[in-house]
């Protein structure tokens, strides 16, 4: 699979990354943790649009098709409540983040300015996992 083929999936993995955490922003009582959720919001707009300015160096079309997967809100059958349970779902997307630039890192055909840009990325993502871990009990995802 070449890595254009990828692409649409790596911005709706980023899309559902940021969504999770507009919605957790809303839903938590922490000052700081609605700061915190606000930083990861911006990041991952700005590595929106970054993946889109490099759309041209691995000849995919700037404005990809995709299926959007965020928005749909945390699943109700979390038997979770509260804070915890709004950590989870932010960690739940953030790995499905870490899953998309891992697979679309993988492809041979990517040139070495997109690899930089894009592992620095990767990097913050599984920064923003890490933290999301220690800050929940070791749950089942």
């Amino acid at each position: 699979m070449i890595a254009f083929a990828l692409f649409p999936e790596l911005l709706a993995a980023l899309h559902a990354s940021e969504e999770s955490f507009r919605a957790a922003e809303n839903e938590v009582d922490s000052p700081e943790l609605r700061a915190r959720f606000r930083d990861w919001i911006d990041e991952r707009r700005a590595f929106s649009a970054s993946l889109l300015a490099l759309a041209p160096l691995i000849n995919a079309p700037r404005n990809p098709p995709c299926a959007i997967r965020g928005g749909e809100g945390r699943k109700t059958e979390d038997p979770l409540e509260g804070d915890t349970a709004t950590l989870l779902y932010c960690r739940r997307a953030e790995l499905a983040a870490i899953d998309a630039y891992e697979r679309f890192l993988r492809q041979p055909s990517l040139g070495d300015d997109v690899i930089l840009q894009v592992h620095a990325q990767y990097l913050k993502v599984r920064s923003a996992y890490d933290e999301l871990a220690a800050s929940t009990p070791a749950l089942l995802l």
